[in-house]
């Protein structure tokens, strides 16, 4: 997930030169906060009883 940082060129970094996939289990309340609300949306659902059936991480690598 990176919003902001693909529209500014980084594909890998959001805007604030944070790499989004590797601080997914451990995000700073303050610095990654796209995280947590991605995490807290995903939470409501399942306390709604949804039933998610896939949750895909889609992203390029530069070097292939």
């Amino acid at each position: 997930m990176n919003p902001d940082g693909v529209q500014y060129g980084n594909f890998r970094c959001d805007s604030s030169g944070k790499d989004l996939n590797r601080v997914w289990t451990k995000p700073h309340p303050v610095h990654h906060k796209h995280i947590l609300e991605i995490k807290r949306y995903i939470s409501s659902l399942l306390r709604q009883g949804k039933d998610i059936k896939l949750f895909l991480d889609i992203h390029g690598h530069s070097k292939k």
